[in-house]
């Protein structure tokens, strides 16, 4: 059957008038328009996978299974997608279950999300709670990068820092770098900061920021995200870190 037909077949128990509206309509709505009279056959994978997400749109289901949706898509298409996705689910009343290895495709769409680790279910919560107050070093490193020390790696640092837990963890973009001896954290004051000495190992460009492998004494790499210039590789710095940061981890 054709793109059209595949859609307009799962809708046969529907009056002709809103078959055709509704087909239409998903058509619009995944991208599909222009494909209409193509054979499923001839399409790529990710046209494929939006034949296959508006057939499951059709009939507004209740609950809705989705495996990977986004999997075979262009980061342009799948953005537009997310979009239109999350405005359906906004407009109905129905479930979606989504299993996903992109993390960012559950922070972005999720109400609830569970984490699986080797089959075991690690921490269930908010997309806001899983990203700044995830239980577990798995579940940390699953939602960006972040570094993960023991506690007392940070306690030869800053002596105030406790915690009931063994590791601590910090997230990229809450390390700020600075050259050697400047006195401000992000404009408070700096009496309670973790400062890290360390020097540049590399940088990678990311477009509006630079990721920032830093070395620091004890040979461990941290990274951070740096949004200005005139870093260079073998630089000496200091990464400051405010200790109200700091993410207790479980084992």
């Amino acid at each position: 059957m054709s793109v059209f037909e595949n859609i307009w077949h799962v809708l046969r128990a529907y009056e002709r008038e809103y078959r055709q509206e509704r087909t239409e309509e998903l058509l619009a709505r995944c991208r599909l328009s222009g494909l209409e009279d193509h054979a499923i056959q001839t399409l790529s994978g990710g046209e494929k996978q939006r034949v296959a997400l508006a057939r499951a749109l059709a009939e507004e289901p209740r609950l809705l299974l989705m495996d990977e949706p986004f999997g075979q898509l262009d980061s342009i298409l799948k953005q537009q997608l997310k979009f239109e996705l999350a405005e359906f689910l906004q407009e109905s009343s129905s479930t979606v279950v989504m299993v996903t290895h992109e993390p960012k495709d559950a922070l972005g769409i999720a109400d609830t999300i569970a984490v699986l680790q080797n089959g075991e279910l690690q921490q269930v919560a908010s997309p806001k709670q899983v990203y700044e107050q995830p239980q577990t070093p798995y579940v940390a490193q699953l939602f960006g990068t972040v570094a993960i020390f023991p506690t007392d790696f940070w306690q030869n640092y800053q002596s105030q820092t406790k915690t009931t837990l063994g590791k601590l963890g910090i997230r990229a973009e809450q390390v700020q770098v600075v050259s050697s001896g400047k006195p401000e954290l992000n404009g408070k004051g700096s009496e309670s900061a973790v400062r890290l000495p360390g020097t540049v190992a590399y940088l990678n460009y990311q477009g509006h920021y630079q990721e920032v492998a830093v070395r620091l004494a004890n040979e461990e790499l941290l990274t951070a995200f740096y949004s200005g210039n005139g870093l260079a590789a073998g630089q000496t710095v200091e990464l400051l870190i405010n200790p109200a940061d700091l993410i207790p981890l479980s084992e």
